[in-house]
């Protein structure tokens, strides 16, 4: 089986919530090849790589909502790496488990 038919398959399942490390993200735009630009919560922005499993398989647009592994680091420009892209009804899902919204 493909890289791609167990990609899509993973992102119809239900989404958990983010693990120790992760964070829900809202992407502000692209930044050439496989940068994104990213908006935490509390406002500050970060750059994220968006791994080479999800090129051509999943396009990320100004507004969609990720989750983000490692953005803990301040001192370089590239902080994080995408773990995830959330659809519509995983945001439903999130927004309605308590503490995870």
């Amino acid at each position: 089986m493909s890289r791609r038919k167990h990609l899509l398959q993973s992102m119809d399942q239900e989404v958990e919530p983010p693990g120790e490390g992760q964070h829900i993200v809202r992407a502000v735009g692209s930044r050439g090849s496989n940068l994104i630009e990213v908006e935490f919560p509390d406002g500050r922005t970060a750059l994220c790589l968006l791994p080479a499993k999800f090129h051509k398989k999943l396009w990320v647009k100004k507004g969609n909502y990720l989750v983000v592994e490692g953005a803990a680091e301040e001192d370089t420009r590239v902080t994080g790496e995408i773990s995830a892209v959330l659809f519509a009804d995983h945001v439903k899902q999130l927004k309605r488990m308590p503490g995870v919204w």
